[in-house]
């Protein structure tokens, strides 16, 4: 009997011995795994000259942008000023100037029907800049540049919401990038010259609000736009950033290198660092983590199991009273991602049930 209990003991230690050894190798795998990935995301992925210009691009438009926003922003100001104390109130306007032949000439300066277009720029250089941005207002600048790239905003039509609004016509057979930047920096222009007038004419007063405070306010506003506006510079620094833009777009789709060699677009960067990034986490979880994660995928599954019985027997229901057919439902592979289509469309009234907190029905 000593024998045996003796001979149990030597292989209850040397079991003991065994599962340290397979520990031991175990860790050394993982640990191995984990420098993989890890040298993997940051010699291979972030230090990717893709990436890597990515990431100076974004950093050089982001110090552009900050530059432009502070040329605009007291033209923003101006804008805020006059649709909201003055009701974006504008009359058209023309000075009489003395002529070469020594008559007076009527030089218009804002014509009745070019108000319009007027009101629309400063509504949407109202809506740029807000420290407390509502609807359809942003706190940076990035909404303006893209009209200033001819692109049109969807009208907030309950009617027709596929209208399209842009802030000037768009340009048939022009090739000028910058043909909407000319027509701001001139509209600017003559926005400068008609505030600063005398009086202020451009501004009518009709209204109960209006006192010689408000022209006040409207002075040190129009002073302040006076001094930081410059309109070289923002010319400037708006091509700059446009170039910037035009080879982050070329980036995102995918470069050819000076060797002939297919880069890597970013989504396909982003999607391999994510991928890395999820093995890496995988490789340093603990026993417990893991086994958490995998009751929950088993319990993902098994709804997923039930789902799919349930579906299916209403689909048989269904076939057989409607149709006096039998419709078997396939279940979907293991690994399929679920994409549910849209049921409802909110129709005519959708938004306004909806701001007054009415179920809508399906279908």
């Amino acid at each position: 009997s000593s024998s045996s209990s003796s001979q149990a003991g030597r292989k209850d230690v040397l079991r003991k011995k065994l599962l340290a050894e397979a520990r031991k190798i175990q860790a050394q795998f993982l640990q191995g795994r984990r420098d993989k990935m890890e040298k993997l995301i940051t010699e291979k992925y972030w230090k990717h000259p893709i990436f890597v210009e990515a990431l100076q691009l974004e950093r050089c438009c982001e110090k552009l942008e900050i530059d432009m926003s502070q040329m605009l922003l007291p033209l923003a100001n101006l804008a805020r000023e006059i649709m909201d104390e003055w009701k974006g109130r504008l009359r058209a306007l023309a000075v009489v100037r003395d002529g070469d032949s020594g008559k007076k000439l009527l030089q218009p300066y804002l014509h009745w029907n070019q108000l319009p277009g007027w009101r629309e720029l400063l509504r949407r250089l109202k809506s740029i800049l807000c420290r407390k941005p509502g609807h359809g207002e942003s706190t940076g600048i990035r909404p303006f540049l893209l009209d200033l790239q001819g692109v049109p905003r969807n009208n907030k039509d309950a009617v027709d919401k596929s209208i399209e609004v842009y802030l000037y016509p768009p340009l048939k057979n022009s090739n000028n990038p910058y043909a909407h930047l000319e027509e701001f920096v001139g509209d600017v222009q003559v926005l400068q010259k008609v505030l600063n007038i005398p009086g202020m004419p451009v501004l009518a007063e009709e209204r109960l609000s209006g006192s010689k405070s408000d022209k006040g306010t409207m002075l040190d506003l129009v002073t302040k736009f006076n001094e930081v506006w410059d309109e070289e510079m923002f010319v400037a620094q708006y091509k700059d950033w446009y170039d910037l833009v035009k080879r982050q777009q070329e980036l995102n789709v995918g470069t050819v290198s000076e060797d002939g060699e297919q880069q890597p677009s970013l989504p396909e960067l982003a999607e391999a660092i994510r991928e890395t990034e999820i093995e890496l986490s995988i490789a340093m979880a603990s026993k417990d983590q893991l086994d958490m994660v995998r009751k929950r995928l088993e319990d993902l599954r098994s709804s997923k199991a039930k789902r799919h019985a349930v579906l299916a027997s209403i689909v048989q229901d269904v076939g057989m009273r409607e149709l006096d057919e039998i419709i078997i439902v396939s279940p979907p592979e293991e690994n399929a991602t679920a994409e549910f289509p849209k049921l409802s469309e909110l129709g005519l009234f959708g938004d306004q049930l909806t701001m007054s907190g009415e179920v809508l029905p399906l279908g």
